[in-house]
């Protein structure tokens, strides 16, 4: 393999992570009760920040002598998407893992506060 495929694997992987996140956001977003219009456009927004990305990182393909700085260098903006699309897209999963409170259910006038 060239070393661009070997970068392309890790900068796909990493941006891959950032369209898992706001992917897994899409369907909550568009919740009938719930449904913001900004909110959901923002998703696809990011979306296809992702795919221009992606895209135009193949431009690097000829004429980029990599290295080790370079890569790092080049890994640094999924990171960023990743990082956006996880705050755009947290789930109850998440808020969940860091031990807050996700909901307070009430069954038959007593009030129960489930957490996981």
């Amino acid at each position: 393999m060239v070393l661009f495929e070997h970068v392309a694997v890790a900068f796909s992987m990493v941006l891959s992570f950032g369209v898992v996140r706001l992917l897994d956001g899409l369907r909550p977003a568009f919740v009938p009760g719930r449904r913001y219009w900004v909110h959901a456009l923002w998703l696809v927004q990011k979306l296809l920040n992702h795919a221009f990305y992606w895209w135009g990182f193949l431009s690097f393909r000829e004429g980029v002598a990599w290295t080790v700085a370079s890569f790092l260098w080049m890994l640094i903006v999924p990171a960023l998407l990743f990082l956006q699309a996880t705050a755009l897209a947290t789930t109850i999963r998440a808020a969940s893992l860091l031990g807050a409170s996700t909901s307070s259910i009430s069954v038959g006038g007593s009030s129960q506060s489930t957490s996981s």
